[in-house]
């Protein structure tokens, strides 16, 4: 079984680069935006979500197509962080068969494969931007399950 320290930082770790995907995406189409992300207070990682996270969209891409690569976007990066050999097809596929699940919000637009190529683009192109404003989400929380285990 894994540790709860351990499910605590993957859930932040998901929840950071989802929300930075968007964000990056956001910037990156000629918006403005940041990251929120929330503890859920007594959240148990076994079997539930630790974090709640939201990209706040100063002003959005107005057309349909771009929103459609900004609400991918965080799939997307969540996906690139766990392996940046992930190929856009690979994460529709996923999609499609139920393997993972998009969020209301992120669903709203529709999912194209030529959106998920486009944030793709963005990403790769931008990985650093992701990362630094992923570890900087993740920077500002201090696991509660590692500090127990000490």
């Amino acid at each position: 079984m894994i540790a709860l320290d351990k499910l605590w930082d993957m859930d932040l770790k998901t929840i950071a680069y989802h929300e930075a995907g968007h964000v990056v995406s956001i910037r990156s189409l000629g918006g403005h935006a940041h990251i929120r992300i929330e503890e859920k207070e007594g959240a148990d990682p076994l079997s539930e979500k630790c974090f709640t996270g939201r990209a706040h969209a100063l002003d959005l891409p107005t057309g349909l197509d771009d929103l459609r690569v900004v609400a991918v976007a965080g799939i997307a990066a969540q996906m690139l962080a766990d392996d940046l050999e992930t190929a856009p097809e690979e994460v529709m596929e996923a999609i499609e068969l139920g393997e993972i699940e998009l969020s209301d919000t992120d669903a709203e637009y529709g999912v194209t494969p030529e959106a998920m190529e486009r944030a793709f683009e963005i990403l790769q192109s931008q990985w650093e931007e992701v990362e630094r404003e992923a570890q900087w989400e993740i920077a500002c929380f201090e696991n509660p399950h590692r500090l127990e285990a000490k």
